[in-house]
C-alpha cells in the first residue's frame, strides 16, 4: 500500500509540474521573398537555438509566410533554403514584450 501512495504522489507532482514552472516563450514570424519582393512558396525555414539542441522547421506558404508560434526566449539562427536561391542564415534574438 505504501508504494501505491508514493506512485500516486509522484503522478500528481508530474501533472502539476508544468503549471508550477511556466516557460517564457515568444514567436517568430516572417516572409521569404525574392529580390523583386515576390513571395517564395515552399522555402524551407529552420530555427535553431544557439545554446541548445532545440530546433523547429517550417515551410513557407503561397504568400511566403512562415510562423514558429511557441519559441523559448533566447538566441537563434534562422536558416532559409529555397531552390534556385542561396541559403540564408541570420542570427536573431527571441524576446517577450
Amino acid at each position: 500500500m505504501r508504494s501505491w501512495v508514493v506512485c500516486l504522489l509522484a503522478a500528481v507532482a508530474l501533472i502539476f509540474a508544468p503549471a508550477a514552472r511556466p516557460d517564457v516563450v515568444g514567436s517568430v514570424r516572417g516572409i521569404v521573398h525574392d529580390p523583386q519582393h515576390r513571395p517564395i512558396l515552399g522555402a524551407s525555414v529552420r530555427l535553431r537555438a544557439a545554446n541548445s539542441t532545440w530546433s523547429q522547421s517550417a515551410q513557407t506558404s503561397a504568400d511566403g509566410e512562415f510562423t514558429f508560434p511557441a519559441v523559448p526566449v533566447g538566441a537563434y539562427t534562422l536558416i532559409i533554403r529555397a531552390r534556385n536561391f542561396e541559403t540564408t542564415k541570420e542570427s536573431i534574438e527571441v524576446m517577450v514584450n
